[in-house]
């Protein structure tokens, strides 16, 4: 990358790591890259939590996107990408009964944190009852 390139990243990664906004997510209590495994409803959901912040109240999980050209509100963001926080959501409701699920997803780019609303993973976390794969499997001989 040439050095304008750089300096962008640099500029864009400062902005959000001093903006108030994000601190918790970025705070020392707050984990990176942390793996999820769930059985949600009968089906194995799993992942990689960019950032999960786990308190005795609420469980925070945000996803970082990279867009060059991000939503402008929380309406306007990919199903595809409300579809992995919901799977999140859902499996961290497994892993920690009882707490407040909080999601949300980071465009680096803007930057803006856009948090989920709970009633719009809902209406995804309903698609965990019939099975899915990812892959097709061979047929058993």
């Amino acid at each position: 990358l040439d050095e304008h390139e750089r300096a962008d990243i640099l500029e864009r990664a400062l902005t959000i790591l001093g903006d108030p906004h994000f601190a918790p997510v970025f705070g020392p209590q707050a984990l990176a890259e942390i793996p999820l495994a769930a059985a949600v409803n009968g089906q194995v959901v799993m992942g990689t939590a960019d950032r999960l912040l786990v308190t005795q109240e609420k469980v925070t999980v945000v996803d970082f996107k990279t867009a060059r050209r991000p939503p402008l509100s929380v309406d306007a963001i990919p199903d595809s990408t409300i579809k992995q926080m919901a799977a999140y959501a859902a499996a961290l409701e497994v892993i920690y009964p009882g707490r407040q699920i909080e999601a949300a997803v980071l465009y680096t780019q803007t930057p803006q944190l856009f948090a989920l609303p709970g009633e719009r993973l809902a209406a995804y976390k309903s698609a965990f009852a019939a099975p899915q794969e990812s892959f097709v499997l061979p047929p058993v001989e």
